[in-house]
Protein backbone atom coordinates (compact mmCIF):
# COMPACT_ATOMS: atom_id res chain seq x y z
CA UNK A 1 0.00 0.00 0.00
CA UNK A 2 1.34 3.17 -0.86
CA UNK A 3 1.76 6.11 2.12
CA UNK A 4 2.04 4.00 4.69
CA UNK A 5 4.94 5.77 6.00
CA UNK A 6 2.68 8.54 6.32
CA UNK A 7 0.83 6.94 8.68
CA UNK A 8 3.72 7.67 10.86
CA UNK A 9 3.07 9.81 13.46
CA UNK A 10 -0.73 9.84 12.92
CA UNK A 11 -3.59 8.89 15.28
CA UNK A 12 -5.84 6.66 13.47
CA UNK A 13 -9.02 5.19 14.17
CA UNK A 14 -9.52 8.06 16.98
CA UNK A 15 -6.94 6.82 19.12
CA UNK A 16 -4.02 4.83 18.00
CA UNK A 17 -1.18 6.86 16.88
CA UNK A 18 0.99 5.06 14.66
CA UNK A 19 4.63 4.73 15.96
CA UNK A 20 5.84 2.06 13.24
CA UNK A 21 5.35 -0.62 10.44
CA UNK A 22 6.29 -4.33 12.22
CA UNK A 23 5.54 -5.75 9.13
CA UNK A 24 4.50 -4.58 5.61
CA UNK A 25 3.02 -7.20 2.60
CA UNK A 26 0.50 -5.84 0.22
CA UNK A 27 -2.44 -8.32 1.89
CA UNK A 28 -1.56 -7.32 5.35
CA UNK A 29 0.00 -4.26 7.20
CA UNK A 30 1.20 -4.70 10.80
CA UNK A 31 1.40 -1.33 12.72
CA UNK A 32 2.77 -0.41 15.91
CA UNK A 33 0.63 1.85 18.24
CA UNK A 34 -0.29 3.55 21.22
CA UNK A 35 -3.46 4.54 22.46
CA UNK A 36 -3.34 8.51 22.61
CA UNK A 37 -6.51 7.99 25.58
CA UNK A 38 -4.35 5.03 27.74
CA UNK A 39 -1.01 5.56 26.84
CA UNK A 40 -0.42 1.39 26.06
CA UNK A 41 0.83 -0.31 23.59
CA UNK A 42 -1.72 -1.53 20.14
CA UNK A 43 -1.29 -3.56 16.89
CA UNK A 44 -3.59 -2.12 14.39
CA UNK A 45 -3.49 -4.79 10.98
CA UNK A 46 -4.88 -3.62 7.67
CA UNK A 47 -6.26 -5.77 5.02
CA UNK A 48 -5.71 -3.36 2.36
CA UNK A 49 -6.51 -6.11 -0.37
CA UNK A 50 -10.19 -6.92 1.56
CA UNK A 51 -12.87 -5.14 -0.26
CA UNK A 52 -15.64 -3.51 2.25
CA UNK A 53 -19.14 -4.25 1.51
CA UNK A 54 -20.18 -3.34 5.48
CA UNK A 55 -20.56 -1.08 8.27
CA UNK A 56 -18.10 -1.00 11.14
CA UNK A 57 -20.60 -2.13 13.22
CA UNK A 58 -21.20 -5.45 11.55
CA UNK A 59 -17.13 -6.03 11.81
CA UNK A 60 -17.25 -5.39 15.35
CA UNK A 61 -19.59 -7.97 15.81
CA UNK A 62 -17.44 -10.31 14.04
CA UNK A 63 -15.01 -9.20 16.85
CA UNK A 64 -16.93 -9.65 19.32
CA UNK A 65 -18.27 -13.35 18.11
CA UNK A 66 -15.06 -14.49 17.63
CA UNK A 67 -13.60 -13.36 20.87
CA UNK A 68 -15.87 -15.63 22.96
CA UNK A 69 -14.03 -18.52 21.67
CA UNK A 70 -10.59 -17.03 22.65
CA UNK A 71 -11.11 -17.30 26.90
CA UNK A 72 -8.20 -19.39 28.56
CA UNK A 73 -5.63 -20.15 25.65
CA UNK A 74 -3.00 -18.08 26.71
CA UNK A 75 -1.24 -18.75 22.71
CA UNK A 76 -4.44 -17.21 21.00
CA UNK A 77 -4.03 -13.50 20.82
CA UNK A 78 -7.50 -12.08 19.96
CA UNK A 79 -9.07 -9.30 18.50
CA UNK A 80 -9.85 -5.56 20.56
CA UNK A 81 -12.04 -4.27 17.92
CA UNK A 82 -12.36 -3.62 13.92
CA UNK A 83 -13.55 -1.06 11.52
CA UNK A 84 -13.48 0.42 8.22
CA UNK A 85 -11.03 3.34 8.24
CA UNK A 86 -10.17 5.12 5.28
CA UNK A 87 -5.95 4.73 3.82
CA UNK A 88 -5.15 6.24 0.90
CA UNK A 89 -8.99 7.34 0.30
CA UNK A 90 -9.78 4.35 -0.14
CA UNK A 91 -12.49 1.95 2.57
CA UNK A 92 -9.82 -0.37 4.55
CA UNK A 93 -10.42 -3.02 7.32
CA UNK A 94 -8.64 -2.13 10.40
CA UNK A 95 -8.26 -4.26 13.75
CA UNK A 96 -6.73 -4.07 16.93
CA UNK A 97 -5.40 -5.75 19.62
CA UNK A 98 -4.07 -5.38 23.02
CA UNK A 99 -0.01 -5.43 23.60
CA UNK A 100 2.98 -4.45 21.14
CA UNK A 101 3.40 -5.69 17.34
CA UNK A 102 5.06 -8.96 17.08
CA UNK A 103 7.52 -10.40 14.96
CA UNK A 104 6.28 -13.05 13.08
CA UNK A 105 7.39 -16.63 12.59
CA UNK A 106 9.33 -16.20 9.41
CA UNK A 107 12.23 -14.60 11.57
CA UNK A 108 12.93 -18.31 12.61
CA UNK A 109 13.64 -19.16 9.53
CA UNK A 110 17.22 -19.69 8.06
CA UNK A 111 18.43 -23.04 9.12
CA UNK A 112 16.32 -26.31 8.76
CA UNK A 113 14.63 -27.67 11.40
CA UNK A 114 14.19 -31.35 11.82
CA UNK A 115 10.48 -32.45 12.00
CA UNK A 116 10.60 -33.01 16.65
CA UNK A 117 11.85 -29.36 16.57
CA UNK A 118 9.35 -28.28 14.39
CA UNK A 119 6.43 -29.93 16.02
CA UNK A 120 8.11 -28.71 19.78
CA UNK A 121 8.04 -24.89 18.13
CA UNK A 122 4.18 -24.95 17.43
CA UNK A 123 2.97 -27.35 19.63
CA UNK A 124 1.35 -24.20 21.30
CA UNK A 125 -0.04 -22.95 18.15
CA UNK A 126 -1.53 -26.43 17.68
CA UNK A 127 -3.44 -26.41 20.86
CA UNK A 128 -4.46 -23.22 20.44
CA UNK A 129 -6.09 -24.47 17.20
CA UNK A 130 -7.34 -27.58 18.59
CA UNK A 131 -9.50 -25.21 21.31
CA UNK A 132 -11.18 -23.50 18.50
CA UNK A 133 -11.80 -26.65 16.97
CA UNK A 134 -13.74 -28.45 19.46
CA UNK A 135 -15.47 -25.79 20.15
CA UNK A 136 -16.36 -24.97 16.34
CA UNK A 137 -14.99 -22.26 15.09
CA UNK A 138 -11.09 -22.17 13.47
CA UNK A 139 -8.90 -19.16 13.04
CA UNK A 140 -8.77 -19.07 9.09
CA UNK A 141 -5.49 -17.20 7.91
CA UNK A 142 -3.33 -19.54 9.66
CA UNK A 143 0.32 -18.22 7.66
CA UNK A 144 3.76 -17.27 8.60
CA UNK A 145 2.44 -13.14 8.94
CA UNK A 146 -0.25 -14.70 12.00
CA UNK A 147 2.11 -17.38 13.78
CA UNK A 148 4.60 -14.94 15.69
CA UNK A 149 7.07 -15.34 18.47
CA UNK A 150 6.18 -14.12 21.63
CA UNK A 151 8.27 -14.70 25.15
CA UNK A 152 10.63 -16.95 22.96
CA UNK A 153 7.76 -19.12 21.66
CA UNK A 154 5.62 -19.00 19.35
CA UNK A 155 2.09 -17.60 19.92
CA UNK A 156 -1.45 -17.36 17.37
CA UNK A 157 -1.93 -13.82 16.71
CA UNK A 158 -4.67 -11.55 14.50
CA UNK A 159 -7.73 -14.17 15.71
CA UNK A 160 -10.69 -12.88 14.44
CA UNK A 161 -9.23 -10.94 11.30
CA UNK A 162 -10.33 -13.84 9.14
CA UNK A 163 -14.20 -13.84 10.63
CA UNK A 164 -14.15 -9.82 10.39
CA UNK A 165 -12.45 -9.97 6.37
CA UNK A 166 -15.38 -12.44 5.63
CA UNK A 167 -18.23 -10.46 7.52
CA UNK A 168 -16.33 -7.58 4.92
CA UNK A 169 -15.72 -9.33 1.57
CA UNK A 170 -17.59 -12.93 2.52
CA UNK A 171 -14.96 -15.77 1.17
CA UNK A 172 -12.96 -13.68 -1.04
CA UNK A 173 -12.36 -11.68 1.92
CA UNK A 174 -10.85 -14.58 4.00
CA UNK A 175 -8.70 -15.53 0.61
CA UNK A 176 -7.07 -11.59 0.39
CA UNK A 177 -5.13 -12.32 3.67
CA UNK A 178 -2.75 -14.59 2.66
CA UNK A 179 0.60 -14.05 0.68
CA UNK A 180 0.72 -15.24 -3.03
CA UNK A 181 1.09 -19.14 -3.09
CA UNK A 182 0.05 -19.51 0.70
CA UNK A 183 -3.50 -19.79 0.53
CA UNK A 184 -5.64 -23.23 1.06
CA UNK A 185 -7.04 -24.11 -1.98
CA UNK A 186 -10.17 -24.40 -1.23
CA UNK A 187 -10.38 -20.40 0.15
CA UNK A 188 -8.93 -19.77 -3.80
CA UNK A 189 -11.89 -21.36 -4.75
CA UNK A 190 -14.19 -19.82 -3.19
CA UNK A 191 -15.09 -21.64 0.00
CA UNK A 192 -15.30 -20.84 3.55
CA UNK A 193 -12.29 -21.46 5.90
CA UNK A 194 -12.97 -24.94 8.14
CA UNK A 195 -10.48 -26.60 10.50
CA UNK A 196 -9.18 -28.48 7.25
CA UNK A 197 -7.67 -25.08 6.24
CA UNK A 198 -5.91 -24.42 9.19
CA UNK A 199 -4.21 -27.56 9.03
CA UNK A 200 -3.50 -26.52 5.87
CA UNK A 201 -1.57 -23.44 7.32
CA UNK A 202 0.21 -25.37 9.51
CA UNK A 203 1.79 -27.29 7.27
CA UNK A 204 3.25 -24.42 5.16
CA UNK A 205 4.46 -23.26 8.23
CA UNK A 206 6.09 -26.55 9.10
CA UNK A 207 7.30 -26.76 5.70
CA UNK A 208 9.07 -23.90 5.73
CA UNK A 209 10.55 -24.15 8.82
CA UNK A 210 11.76 -27.54 7.60
CA UNK A 211 13.31 -26.04 4.61
CA UNK A 212 14.55 -22.53 6.51
CA UNK A 213 12.87 -20.28 3.72
CA UNK A 214 9.82 -19.62 3.07
CA UNK A 215 8.22 -22.85 0.65
CA UNK A 216 6.19 -22.31 -2.43
CA UNK A 217 2.67 -23.36 -2.47
CA UNK A 218 2.35 -27.02 -3.47
CA UNK A 219 0.58 -25.87 -6.40
CA UNK A 220 3.83 -23.96 -8.12
CA UNK A 221 6.56 -26.67 -5.78
CA UNK A 222 6.26 -29.63 -4.27
CA UNK A 223 7.67 -31.08 -1.51
CA UNK A 224 10.04 -32.93 -2.91
CA UNK A 225 13.51 -32.19 -2.13
CA UNK A 226 12.78 -30.99 1.51
CA UNK A 227 15.19 -33.63 2.64
CA UNK A 228 12.41 -35.66 4.89
CA UNK A 229 11.65 -39.18 5.74
CA UNK A 230 9.63 -40.99 3.53
CA UNK A 231 7.07 -40.79 6.12
CA UNK A 232 7.23 -37.20 7.07
CA UNK A 233 7.22 -35.85 3.28
CA UNK A 234 3.58 -38.17 3.21
CA UNK A 235 2.30 -36.71 5.87
CA UNK A 236 3.10 -33.51 4.34
CA UNK A 237 1.67 -34.11 1.25
CA UNK A 238 -1.26 -35.34 2.76
CA UNK A 239 -1.37 -32.39 4.82
CA UNK A 240 -0.93 -29.92 1.76
CA UNK A 241 -3.57 -31.70 -0.66
CA UNK A 242 -5.70 -29.65 -2.33
CA UNK A 243 -8.73 -31.19 -1.68
CA UNK A 244 -9.30 -31.33 1.76
CA UNK A 245 -10.94 -34.56 2.57
CA UNK A 246 -7.20 -36.57 3.06
CA UNK A 247 -6.43 -33.78 5.48
CA UNK A 248 -5.51 -35.31 8.88
CA UNK A 249 -6.84 -33.52 11.93
CA UNK A 250 -4.10 -31.11 13.96
CA UNK A 251 -3.22 -33.72 16.17
CA UNK A 252 -2.33 -36.28 14.02
CA UNK A 253 -0.02 -33.95 11.89
CA UNK A 254 1.52 -32.70 15.16
CA UNK A 255 2.14 -36.26 16.51
CA UNK A 256 2.94 -37.35 13.01
CA UNK A 257 6.24 -34.84 12.97
CA UNK A 258 6.98 -35.71 16.56
CA UNK A 259 7.64 -39.31 15.11
CA UNK A 260 11.07 -40.57 14.32
CA UNK A 261 10.59 -41.53 10.66
CA UNK A 262 12.52 -44.61 9.08
CA UNK A 263 14.86 -42.85 6.71
CA UNK A 264 14.49 -39.09 8.04
CA UNK A 265 18.18 -37.96 7.61
CA UNK A 266 20.28 -37.49 10.54
CA UNK A 267 21.83 -34.50 10.95
CA UNK A 268 25.58 -34.14 9.48
CA UNK A 269 28.15 -34.11 12.65
CA UNK A 270 29.30 -30.51 11.42
CA UNK A 271 25.93 -29.26 11.53
CA UNK A 272 25.40 -28.72 15.46
CA UNK A 273 22.37 -26.95 17.08
CA UNK A 274 22.67 -23.60 17.89
CA UNK A 275 24.05 -22.14 21.26
CA UNK A 276 20.85 -22.60 23.64
CA UNK A 277 20.78 -18.70 23.66
CA UNK A 278 20.43 -18.21 20.24
CA UNK A 279 17.71 -21.50 19.85
CA UNK A 280 13.91 -20.48 20.17
CA UNK A 281 12.34 -21.79 23.21
CA UNK A 282 9.77 -24.45 22.87
CA UNK A 283 7.17 -26.35 24.95
CA UNK A 284 6.87 -29.77 25.33
CA UNK A 285 5.93 -31.75 21.96
CA UNK A 286 1.89 -31.65 21.19
CA UNK A 287 2.03 -35.44 20.40
CA UNK A 288 3.09 -38.46 22.59
CA UNK A 289 6.83 -38.93 22.94
CA UNK A 290 8.38 -40.40 20.18
CA UNK A 291 10.09 -43.85 20.15
CA UNK A 292 13.95 -44.15 20.81
CA UNK A 293 14.97 -45.48 17.73
CA UNK A 294 13.66 -44.39 14.37
CA UNK A 295 12.98 -48.05 13.20
CA UNK A 296 10.00 -48.45 15.69
CA UNK A 297 6.43 -47.29 15.32
CA UNK A 298 4.92 -44.62 17.08
CA UNK A 299 2.82 -45.59 20.27
CA UNK A 300 -0.51 -45.93 19.60
CA UNK A 301 -2.67 -42.74 20.36
CA UNK A 302 -5.47 -44.13 23.33
CA UNK A 303 -8.97 -44.40 21.01
CA UNK A 304 -12.54 -43.76 22.74
CA UNK A 305 -14.64 -46.36 23.93
CA UNK A 306 -17.58 -45.67 21.74
CA UNK A 307 -17.53 -45.60 18.02
CA UNK A 308 -18.43 -42.41 15.66
CA UNK A 309 -18.99 -42.69 11.56
CA UNK A 310 -16.54 -41.81 9.31
CA UNK A 311 -17.54 -38.19 7.59
CA UNK A 312 -15.61 -36.75 4.72
CA UNK A 313 -12.11 -35.27 5.65
CA UNK A 314 -12.69 -36.89 9.16
CA UNK A 315 -9.43 -36.64 10.95
CA UNK A 316 -10.94 -39.28 13.37
CA UNK A 317 -10.00 -42.07 12.47
CA UNK A 318 -6.31 -40.87 11.18
CA UNK A 319 -5.82 -40.78 15.09
CA UNK A 320 -6.18 -44.79 15.84
CA UNK A 321 -4.57 -45.88 12.68
CA UNK A 322 -2.80 -42.97 10.65
CA UNK A 323 -0.02 -42.70 12.59
CA UNK A 324 0.69 -46.75 13.07
CA UNK A 325 0.68 -48.01 9.36
CA UNK A 326 -0.28 -45.85 6.93
CA UNK A 327 2.50 -43.71 6.64
CA UNK A 328 4.26 -46.68 5.05
CA UNK A 329 1.92 -47.16 1.94
CA UNK A 330 2.75 -45.05 -0.69
CA UNK A 331 1.88 -46.22 -4.26
CA UNK A 332 3.26 -44.04 -6.95
CA UNK A 333 2.81 -41.02 -4.99
CA UNK A 334 -0.64 -41.68 -3.27
CA UNK A 335 -1.04 -43.13 -0.47
CA UNK A 336 -3.91 -45.86 0.80
CA UNK A 337 -4.46 -45.77 4.38
CA UNK A 338 -5.45 -48.83 6.32
CA UNK A 339 -7.62 -47.91 9.61
CA UNK A 340 -7.01 -50.59 12.15
CA UNK A 341 -8.88 -50.00 14.96
CA UNK A 342 -8.47 -52.05 17.97
CA UNK A 343 -11.31 -54.30 19.65
CA UNK A 344 -14.18 -52.20 20.99
CA UNK A 345 -13.30 -49.27 19.48
CA UNK A 346 -13.63 -46.97 16.61
CA UNK A 347 -12.88 -43.48 17.39
CA UNK A 348 -9.96 -41.49 18.75
CA UNK A 349 -10.39 -39.74 22.02
CA UNK A 350 -11.42 -36.10 21.45
CA UNK A 351 -8.35 -33.92 21.88
CA UNK A 352 -8.66 -31.38 24.81
CA UNK A 353 -9.66 -27.73 24.58
CA UNK A 354 -8.20 -25.14 27.12
CA UNK A 355 -11.14 -23.23 26.83
CA UNK A 356 -13.86 -25.38 26.33
CA UNK A 357 -12.87 -29.17 27.43
CA UNK A 358 -14.79 -31.40 25.83
CA UNK A 359 -16.94 -33.69 28.19
CA UNK A 360 -14.75 -37.02 29.05
CA UNK A 361 -16.42 -40.39 27.83
CA UNK A 362 -16.29 -42.60 30.79
CA UNK A 363 -15.01 -46.03 30.07
CA UNK A 364 -18.11 -48.51 30.49
CA UNK A 365 -20.01 -51.18 28.76
CA UNK A 366 -23.54 -51.57 26.73
CA UNK A 367 -25.47 -51.99 29.97
CA UNK A 368 -26.91 -49.29 31.30
CA UNK A 369 -27.47 -49.50 35.30
CA UNK A 370 -30.61 -51.42 36.24
CA UNK A 371 -31.97 -48.46 37.55
CA UNK A 372 -32.16 -46.43 34.28
CA UNK A 373 -34.97 -47.41 32.15
CA UNK A 374 -33.32 -49.32 28.70
CA UNK A 375 -34.45 -48.33 25.47
CA UNK A 376 -36.82 -51.58 25.86
CA UNK A 377 -38.94 -50.62 28.56
CA UNK A 378 -39.25 -46.94 26.96
CA UNK A 379 -41.47 -45.80 24.61
CA UNK A 380 -40.13 -45.28 21.22
CA UNK A 381 -39.16 -42.28 18.85
CA UNK A 382 -42.83 -42.27 17.75
CA UNK A 383 -44.13 -41.31 20.72
CA UNK A 384 -43.74 -37.99 21.34
CA UNK A 385 -43.45 -35.72 24.34
CA UNK A 386 -45.16 -32.55 24.35
CA UNK A 387 -43.30 -30.39 22.05
CA UNK A 388 -43.40 -26.09 21.47
CA UNK A 389 -41.60 -24.34 18.97
CA UNK A 390 -38.16 -22.73 19.77
CA UNK A 391 -38.04 -19.22 21.10
CA UNK A 392 -36.59 -16.79 18.50
CA UNK A 393 -33.60 -16.64 20.57
CA UNK A 394 -32.73 -19.75 20.00
CA UNK A 395 -32.40 -19.61 16.73
CA UNK A 396 -28.88 -16.85 17.64
CA UNK A 397 -27.35 -19.47 19.79
CA UNK A 398 -23.56 -20.18 18.86
CA UNK A 399 -25.45 -23.64 18.52
CA UNK A 400 -28.48 -22.36 17.08
CA UNK A 401 -31.57 -23.90 17.22
CA UNK A 402 -33.92 -22.21 14.00
CA UNK A 403 -37.85 -21.71 13.55
CA UNK A 404 -38.60 -25.08 11.72
CA UNK A 405 -35.87 -26.75 13.32
CA UNK A 406 -37.03 -31.04 14.27
CA UNK A 407 -37.78 -30.73 18.20
CA UNK A 408 -38.39 -33.21 20.60
CA UNK A 409 -39.74 -31.55 23.88
CA UNK A 410 -40.51 -28.07 25.30
CA UNK A 411 -38.55 -25.28 24.70
CA UNK A 412 -38.63 -24.13 28.53
CA UNK A 413 -36.57 -27.32 28.80
CA UNK A 414 -34.03 -26.81 31.50
CA UNK A 415 -31.49 -28.65 29.00
CA UNK A 416 -31.06 -29.27 25.18
CA UNK A 417 -29.53 -32.48 23.41
CA UNK A 418 -28.88 -31.44 19.54
CA UNK A 419 -27.70 -34.35 17.56
CA UNK A 420 -26.31 -34.48 14.39
CA UNK A 421 -27.01 -37.13 12.38
CA UNK A 422 -27.30 -39.56 9.61
CA UNK A 423 -29.96 -41.92 9.28
CA UNK A 424 -27.97 -44.63 8.05
CA UNK A 425 -25.25 -44.10 10.19
CA UNK A 426 -25.32 -47.31 12.58
CA UNK A 427 -24.01 -45.00 15.68
CA UNK A 428 -26.36 -42.32 14.48
CA UNK A 429 -29.43 -45.56 15.16
CA UNK A 430 -27.65 -46.36 18.62
CA UNK A 431 -28.25 -43.19 19.83
CA UNK A 432 -31.54 -42.32 18.59
CA UNK A 433 -32.66 -46.00 20.59
CA UNK A 434 -31.40 -44.02 23.72
CA UNK A 435 -33.85 -40.91 22.95
CA UNK A 436 -36.89 -42.38 24.17
CA UNK A 437 -35.17 -43.59 27.68
CA UNK A 438 -33.58 -40.23 28.45
CA UNK A 439 -37.31 -38.64 27.76
CA UNK A 440 -38.62 -40.74 30.08
CA UNK A 441 -35.90 -40.23 32.92
CA UNK A 442 -35.93 -36.27 32.45
CA UNK A 443 -39.35 -35.03 31.15
CA UNK A 444 -39.97 -31.78 30.39
CA UNK A 445 -36.22 -30.97 31.52
CA UNK A 446 -34.68 -32.40 28.39
CA UNK A 447 -35.51 -31.06 25.24
CA UNK A 448 -34.02 -33.03 21.76
CA UNK A 449 -32.90 -31.28 18.42
CA UNK A 450 -32.35 -33.27 15.11
CA UNK A 451 -29.64 -32.12 12.84
CA UNK A 452 -29.46 -33.69 9.11
CA UNK A 453 -25.90 -34.44 8.84
CA UNK A 454 -25.40 -36.95 5.85
CA UNK A 455 -22.50 -38.46 4.61
CA UNK A 456 -21.49 -36.78 1.71
CA UNK A 457 -20.19 -39.86 -0.32
CA UNK A 458 -23.79 -42.03 0.79
CA UNK A 459 -26.45 -40.86 -1.91
CA UNK A 460 -28.29 -43.23 -0.35
CA UNK A 461 -27.82 -41.26 3.31
CA UNK A 462 -29.31 -38.09 1.83
CA UNK A 463 -32.25 -39.75 0.26
CA UNK A 464 -33.24 -41.46 3.67
CA UNK A 465 -33.55 -37.75 4.91
CA UNK A 466 -35.35 -36.53 1.41
CA UNK A 467 -37.83 -38.92 2.35
CA UNK A 468 -37.57 -38.66 6.27
CA UNK A 469 -38.43 -35.00 5.47
CA UNK A 470 -40.84 -34.68 2.86
CA UNK A 471 -43.36 -37.58 5.66
CA UNK A 472 -42.62 -34.65 8.30
CA UNK A 473 -43.71 -31.89 6.15
CA UNK A 474 -46.59 -33.89 4.87
CA UNK A 475 -48.11 -36.32 7.88
CA UNK A 476 -46.06 -34.72 10.84
CA UNK A 477 -43.75 -35.10 12.96
CA UNK A 478 -45.23 -37.98 14.75
CA UNK A 479 -45.07 -39.98 11.17
CA UNK A 480 -41.30 -38.33 10.81
CA UNK A 481 -39.87 -40.15 13.84
CA UNK A 482 -41.85 -43.55 13.19
CA UNK A 483 -40.19 -43.23 9.80
CA UNK A 484 -36.88 -42.64 11.41
CA UNK A 485 -37.60 -45.94 13.47
CA UNK A 486 -38.02 -48.11 10.66
CA UNK A 487 -34.94 -46.88 8.78
CA UNK A 488 -32.10 -45.61 11.21
CA UNK A 489 -28.92 -47.61 10.68
CA UNK A 490 -30.70 -49.60 7.89
CA UNK A 491 -29.96 -50.30 4.48
CA UNK A 492 -32.50 -47.30 2.39
CA UNK A 493 -32.60 -48.43 -0.89
CA UNK A 494 -35.15 -46.76 -3.00
CA UNK A 495 -37.92 -49.18 -2.70
CA UNK A 496 -36.98 -49.22 1.14
CA UNK A 497 -37.70 -45.69 1.20
CA UNK A 498 -40.94 -45.96 -1.18
CA UNK A 499 -42.34 -48.48 1.03
CA UNK A 500 -42.38 -46.73 4.11
CA UNK A 501 -43.26 -43.46 2.50
CA UNK A 502 -46.54 -45.29 1.42
CA UNK A 503 -47.02 -46.88 4.96
CA UNK A 504 -46.61 -43.32 6.10
CA UNK A 505 -50.04 -42.41 4.34
CA UNK A 506 -47.82 -40.68 1.33
CA UNK A 507 -49.16 -41.85 -2.04
CA UNK A 508 -46.99 -43.71 -4.37
CA UNK A 509 -44.34 -42.29 -5.85
CA UNK A 510 -44.00 -39.15 -3.82
CA UNK A 511 -40.71 -40.66 -2.03
CA UNK A 512 -38.73 -41.05 -5.25
CA UNK A 513 -40.32 -37.96 -6.86
CA UNK A 514 -39.00 -35.68 -3.95
CA UNK A 515 -35.69 -37.78 -3.83
CA UNK A 516 -35.08 -37.13 -7.57
CA UNK A 517 -36.53 -33.21 -6.97
CA UNK A 518 -33.94 -32.40 -4.21
CA UNK A 519 -36.89 -31.04 -2.25
CA UNK A 520 -35.20 -30.61 1.18
CA UNK A 521 -32.00 -29.89 -0.43
CA UNK A 522 -32.21 -26.32 1.34
CA UNK A 523 -32.76 -27.46 4.76
CA UNK A 524 -30.24 -30.25 4.34
CA UNK A 525 -27.74 -28.09 3.54
CA UNK A 526 -27.75 -25.62 5.97
CA UNK A 527 -27.81 -28.20 8.33
CA UNK A 528 -24.40 -28.90 6.56
CA UNK A 529 -23.49 -25.57 6.39
CA UNK A 530 -23.83 -25.49 10.81
CA UNK A 531 -22.18 -28.80 11.14
CA UNK A 532 -19.04 -27.33 9.43
CA UNK A 533 -19.13 -23.99 10.95
CA UNK A 534 -18.87 -26.15 14.49
CA UNK A 535 -16.17 -28.74 13.05
CA UNK A 536 -18.59 -31.73 13.19
CA UNK A 537 -17.36 -34.13 10.40
CA UNK A 538 -18.76 -38.01 11.32
CA UNK A 539 -21.48 -38.71 12.67
CA UNK A 540 -23.16 -38.87 15.50
CA UNK A 541 -22.22 -35.89 17.36
CA UNK A 542 -24.12 -34.57 20.42
CA UNK A 543 -23.96 -30.43 21.63
CA UNK A 544 -25.67 -30.81 25.26
CA UNK A 545 -26.45 -27.14 25.95
CA UNK A 546 -23.24 -26.24 23.61
CA UNK A 547 -21.05 -29.21 25.38
CA UNK A 548 -19.76 -31.61 22.06
CA UNK A 549 -19.92 -35.17 22.87
CA UNK A 550 -18.72 -37.43 20.19
CA UNK A 551 -19.88 -41.16 19.22
CA UNK A 552 -23.17 -42.81 20.28
CA UNK A 553 -22.78 -43.16 24.10
CA UNK A 554 -24.88 -44.95 26.23
CA UNK A 555 -27.74 -43.92 28.37
CA UNK A 556 -25.84 -43.47 31.75
CA UNK A 557 -23.20 -41.55 30.74
CA UNK A 558 -25.12 -39.18 28.50
CA UNK A 559 -27.90 -39.03 32.10
CA UNK A 560 -24.53 -37.95 33.98
CA UNK A 561 -23.84 -35.21 31.67
CA UNK A 562 -28.00 -33.93 31.11
CA UNK A 563 -27.97 -33.94 35.04
CA UNK A 564 -24.91 -32.05 36.00
CA UNK A 565 -26.03 -29.48 33.26
CA UNK A 566 -29.75 -29.78 34.70
CA UNK A 567 -28.24 -28.41 37.71
CA UNK A 568 -26.63 -25.39 36.22
CA UNK A 569 -29.23 -24.18 34.19
CA UNK A 570 -31.90 -24.62 37.49
CA UNK A 571 -29.77 -21.71 38.82
CA UNK A 572 -29.48 -19.70 36.04
CA UNK A 573 -33.06 -19.80 35.48
CA UNK A 574 -34.00 -18.12 38.64
CA UNK A 575 -31.65 -14.70 37.42
CA UNK A 576 -32.97 -15.11 33.35
CA UNK A 577 -35.85 -14.76 31.41
CA UNK A 578 -36.92 -18.58 30.19
CA UNK A 579 -36.27 -17.24 26.25
CA UNK A 580 -32.56 -16.53 26.82
CA UNK A 581 -31.81 -20.02 29.23
CA UNK A 582 -30.50 -21.77 26.29
CA UNK A 583 -28.65 -19.52 24.61
CA UNK A 584 -26.82 -18.29 27.52
CA UNK A 585 -25.69 -22.01 28.85
CA UNK A 586 -24.59 -22.75 25.17
CA UNK A 587 -22.28 -19.46 25.53
CA UNK A 588 -21.20 -20.41 29.20
CA UNK A 589 -19.86 -24.20 28.08
CA UNK A 590 -18.67 -23.38 24.22
CA UNK A 591 -16.45 -19.79 26.33
CA UNK A 592 -15.67 -20.89 29.87
CA UNK A 593 -14.45 -23.75 32.04
CA UNK A 594 -17.82 -23.05 34.19
CA UNK A 595 -18.79 -26.64 33.10
CA UNK A 596 -15.93 -28.54 34.60
CA UNK A 597 -15.65 -26.74 38.00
Amino acid sequence: MSGVDALLGQVILGEHEVLGVARERDELIVLSCRSTLDQRPYTVALAPRVEVHTSSSALAAAVERAGRHAVGERSLLPLLSARVEAIDGRPCIAVVRRGDALPPCSTWLGRAWTPIEVAQALAPVARALAALHEQGMVHGAVSLDTVVVRDGALALDLFGLAQVAEAADGARGVAALYPPGACPPELADGATPGPWSDVYGLASISLALLRGAEAPGPASGSIDGAGLGERHEDLLRLALARSPSPRPTIEVLMHGLSTVSRGAPSRPSGDAPPPADERPRVDAPAGPTPTATGGGPAPRPPAAPLPQRRGEGSGLAWTVAGVLGAFALALGGALAWVLASPPGASTPATSASAASPPVTAPSMTAAASASAPSPSQAPGLSTLVASTPPYREDADALVPIEADAIVRGDRDALVTLVLFGDLTCPFTARLLAEVPALEARFGRELRIVWKSHPSPTSADATAALEAALLVRDERGDAAFWRFVEAIAGRPADAGRLEELGIKAGLPAGAVTRAIGARRAKARIERDASLARRLGVRGTPVSFIDGRRIDGAWGHEALSRVIEAEAARSRVIATKLPRERLYSARVIANVTTVEGER
